[in-house]
């Protein structure tokens, strides 16, 4: 939010571009520079100093510079050439102050005064090793993540050893100038390090694609009776012309159990690497129907209300990965992100109940103050008198830290800690706290009903949502599966030969007491777990991919309604 003197100051500024730009011959209106450095003092005095006006604090000094050289050196005629240049030299600099200007508006709209907003958005390292050669540079690369890499020890990982097993690949990659093997082991390298906020950037060489391209027409899960079954079936796949129905129980993978054959099963090819062993089940579940077109396997399978168990040999085809396009338990496609994305949508459904979906915690051209618009739904919600709220952070890949407690503020009466951040410090290699983000309760704050609802794919700030709601025992936590068990602070690089650049985090989130939370340690054990875990069941399957029912926000309102009644 924007107090009256921030706002007075903005004015003054806009109002100070134009003056500077006529330099008009007024003794009067000559006085500017005066009157801007007054409404500055009295911004600072009445308001005090927001971080996220720092670029306006910059122009406003230098307009105050500007104007007193104006008066100073008073404008001389030019020759019409000279006096165009000038005019285009003062368009562009006085487009870059009001662009400037706009974009520290948005911040301040949408933070308000904040302590800790440098933790948030200044916490990128970048480092170059891609003048190097392949194996020099990956010396360096392992090196410097065992000093920066926030969760190392956390995690437990040996440098050393994955230095050891991946050093030979990249040399005998390097001797061969094969690029291709040089991406493969660089890749290797990374996906052993079960966190999903590291990743690796640049050509795959179609590695990818040729791993996993082929398709046999359907996707597994397990159900919590230990089941394995098809939950998606693609009509006219290889496995529908099998005689496959919906639900078959998949029994045998090659002449093996398929939870024996499960174990086998490499996550190289998943979008990021696995960070929590729920994750990595439910990836190879997803990975186990996927192989190179042509490739062919046995199986033996029971469809539902069979008593028989059928045989079949199917050969993978190309079906441009559409069993890897949908979440595996929501039946909606993942949401890739665009700077016009509408990150917050809101309704009050029609059984009485407020809907929030948060997708990202950034401004978007499509919601240029997510907080903000949080703020009017909340508002809205409680003007309607809804019977309870449903946030929904399914498919919530992060943003800025800072927005999660503010976005969370209008449900809570009470102040919370959220999170100490901890950034890695260069020159020592060891964490270093840099500022703590607390959530500030609002005046007049809904105290309804809340439920949250989460999946493996709530990752990154988004999985402060269930946090807060659990620090704060504010409500229920819904969900099939825990969170993603990445909320470390990203932001790190590191750029290597050939275009590639690895992405890390190199800051933690630490609660009071100076402890890591929520990113999965040594054991693979993170996210935050959900308070009622929706069952995986033949019914709940049938409500989501055969109905196309929403079968989790249901849960969430069931939920709600029991803590209305209680």
């Amino acid at each position: 939010m924007l107090y009256p003197a921030s706002i007075i100051l903005l004015i003054a500024n806009l109002i100070a571009l134009v003056l500077s730009a006529l330099r008009p011959s007024s003794k009067w209106l000559r006085w500017w520079p005066v009157g801007l450095a007054v409404v500055a003092l009295l911004q600072l005095v009445i308001d005090g100093f927001y971080q996220t006006l720092i670029l306006v604090y910059v122009i406003t000094a230098i307009l105050i510079v500007i104007g007193l050289y104006q008066w100073k050196v008073p404008a001389k005629k030019s020759k019409s050439r000279v006096r165009a240049i000038r005019i285009g030299w003062t368009i562009i600099w006085q487009l870059v102050f009001v662009i400037c200007l706009a974009v520290s508006v948005i911040l301040t709209w949408s933070f308000g005064k904040t302590n800790s907003l440098k933790a948030s958005l200044f916490m990128g390292s970048h480092t170059d090793f891609s003048q190097l050669g392949w194996s020099e540079s990956f010396d360096h690369l392992n090196a410097h993540l065992a000093k920066n890499y926030a969760f190392g020890e956390w995690k437990s990982i040996n440098w050393d050893s994955l230095h050891t097993c991946y050093k030979p690949q990249i040399v005998a990659a390097e001797q061969a100038a094969d690029t291709a093997a040089y991406y493969l082991a660089l890749r290797q390298y990374v996906f052993s390090i079960p966190d999903g906020h590291v990743g690796l950037g640049g050509n795959k060489f179609g590695l990818g694609k040729a791993a996993i391209g082929g398709g046999f027409g359907f996707a597994l899960i397990q159900l919590d009776d230990n089941r394995v079954v098809a939950h998606i079936l693609q009509e006219n796949g290889p496995a529908q012309k099998a005689g496959m129905a919906w639900g078959a129980e998949i029994l045998t993978w090659n002449n093996q159990p398929i939870l024996n054959t499960l174990e086998k099963v490499s996550t190289l090819w998943s979008s990021s690497p696995c960070a929590t062993m729920e994750l990595q089940h439910i990836r190879k579940l997803n990975l186990l129907s996927r192989a190179p077109v042509g490739d062919s396997i046995a199986i033996t399978f029971q469809n539902p209300d069979e008593t028989f168990i059928r045989k079949a040999s199917l050969i993978a085809i190309d079906d441009s990965m559409k069993t890897l396009t949908k979440d595996l338990l929501m039946g909606s496609p993942l949401i890739s992100m665009n700077a016009f994305m509408k990150t917050v949508e809101s309704q009050i459904l029609p059984n009485g109940y407020g809907y929030l979906k948060i997708t990202m915690e950034m401004p978007t051209l499509g919601t240029l103050n997510p907080v903000g618009a949080v703020r009017n739904a909340i508002d809205e919600f409680k003007n309607a008198n809804v019977h309870g709220v449903v946030i929904d952070v399914r498919l919530n890949f992060g943003g800025i830290d800072e927005m999660t407690p503010m976005m969370m503020a209008p449900l809570m009466s009470k102040t919370l800690f959220y999170e100490q951040v901890a950034m890695m410090d260069e020159k020592t290699g060891q964490p270093k706290v840099i500022g703590d983000i607390s959530l500030q309760p609002d005046s007049s704050p809904y105290t309804g009903p809340v439920a949250v609802l989460i999946s493996n794919n709530t990752g990154s700030t988004g999985e402060g949502f269930p946090l807060i709601m659990k620090l704060a025992n504010r409500g229920k936590v819904i969900g099939f599966h825990s969170t993603n068990g990445s909320f470390g602070m990203a932001g790190a690089t590191v750029k290597l030969p050939g275009g590639y650049t690895v992405n890390f985090p190199n800051g933690a989130s630490l609660d009071k007491n100076g402890k890591i939370q929520i990113d999965s340690n040594h054991l693979l054990q993170g996210g935050v777990a959900p308070d009622v875990r929706i069952p995986i069941t033949m019914e709940s399957l049938k409500a989501i991919y055969v109905d196309g029912k929403d079968y989790m926000l249901d849960a969430a309102i069931a939920a709600l309604e029991a803590d209305t009644k209680k």
